[in-house]
């Protein structure tokens, strides 16, 4: 099984769609529906002892304060 999903990282501007259509007039060839994933929507504590390097990534684009920042080591 496949499920199409789409990360949207941006949270301004209206709200994203959940649904691509292509269409002709009076005649529509497509409508593909998919799930949708709001970065800014989401509680990034939630994400942040995970080992998986993909939340790692999307943690930058999750909703947090100033307060909530933090410093990631780096290592040589």
């Amino acid at each position: 099984m496949i499920i199409p999903i789409a990360i949207f990282t941006s949270g301004q501007g209206p709200e994203e769609p959940d649904t691509f259509v292509m269409a002709m007039p009076d005649h529509e060839i497509v409508r593909f529906k998919f799930l949708k994933v709001e970065l800014r929507a989401m509680d990034w504590r939630r994400f942040i002892a995970s080992d998986n390097p993909v939340a790692a990534a999307l943690l930058a684009k999750m909703a947090y304060n100033e307060k909530e920042v933090r410093t990631v080591p780096t290592t040589t």
